[in-house]
């Protein structure tokens, strides 16, 4: 298993999505193809705690910061980065795609689209840390869907996880259409 330009994945989704649960099947998918070079970014590998990295506005754009500046990091020739995080704002993951350009490495996008109401029932049902109703409500609502016309968002392959079992249950990866956007100039 050879690759070229190790890339970028970024991995979004609304708050407890089962993001991590497919960030943690794609190592080892990976792994079990002899691809053992991938950096994993997320917010428990920085030490962040979700009802603080989250809380208001200063709070998470110093976790966008530090979240930016891992990935800046890792990001290369030599192993695969995986981003795990919300990462809600489309101007966050255009930053994230222009990194990845300036870096020479390929770039795509892995959207978890569980319905909030599947979300927040997984994050009451959650052990340890998990978000605040408040917190949880306002990022939800602040979501900026991925779209495959946008090249910060392309290629996009979207994850739906069963809705009637936990997110621990294998999700199914449906590609979307992807637009692929004129050579620039």
């Amino acid at each position: 298993a050879t690759i070229k330009a190790m890339p970028l994945v970024v991995i979004t989704g609304q708050p407890c999505s089962g993001k991590s649960t497919v960030a943690a099947q794609l190592m080892q998918v990976l792994q079990a193809r002899g691809i053992d070079t991938c950096n994993l970014v997320d917010e428990p590998s920085l030490h962040l705690f979700r009802n603080t990295a989250y809380k208001d506005v200063p709070s998470e754009k110093n976790t966008r910061a530090l979240l930016k500046s891992t990935v800046e990091r890792y990001i290369g020739r030599k192993e695969i980065t995986i981003l795990d995080s919300i990462n809600n704002i489309k101007g966050f993951r255009y930053e994230l795609w222009c990194i990845a350009k300036a870096a020479g490495t390929r770039y795509c996008m892995v959207h978890v689209d569980t319905p909030v109401e599947q979300c927040k029932a997984w994050n009451i049902a959650r052990a340890g840390d998990k978000y605040s109703d408040a917190i949880f409500d306002d990022l939800a609502c602040r979501y900026e869907r991925p779209d495959a016309r946008n090249r910060w968002d392309a290629p996009l392959f979207t994850i739906k996880p069963c809705l009637d079992q936990p997110p621990a249950s294998p999700p199914q990866p449906v590609p979307t259409q992807v637009l692929v956007p004129p050579p620039q100039q």
